[in-house]
């Protein structure tokens, strides 16, 4: 797959289409991290404290499914958090909801006050 433009525009059809893409890619994600926290806490159960590779590991899965997302287009913005950009603001998925039911508009940032999709 070839990287997008960072001035692509999408539709909401478009930035709906790539919602079941986003949720497979999420999920694997999510569960990897789910995993590397799980037997971080089996580690510190057993008295063995050894988080040290934990970070890294978590950062590392974190950069890969954000670049998966760039690739599609989308903006990584938060932990499973994704914006696509529409020209007038920004339609905003969220692992791990089913479809697009959100956007902000431009210079929202701060606020990041959502706006249901009418």
């Amino acid at each position: 797959m070839t990287e997008r433009h960072p001035l692509l525009r999408f539709s909401l059809r478009e930035a709906t289409e790539l919602i079941p893409a986003l949720q497979r890619m999420t999920a694997r994600a999510a569960a990897g991290v789910d995993r590397l926290l799980y037997e971080a806490e089996e580690e510190v159960a057993l008295g063995a404290i050894g988080s040290e590779p934990l970070a890294p590991a978590i950062d590392a899965a974190w950069r890969r499914w954000g670049e998966a997302v760039r690739l599609l287009g989308g903006r990584p913005v938060g932990l499973w958090r994704v914006e696509f950009d529409n020209g007038e603001g920004f339609y905003c998925w969220r692992w791990p909801e089913p479809r697009l039911v959100h956007y902000r508009p431009y210079g929202d940032e701060e606020t990041a006050s959502f706006h249901p999709i009418q």
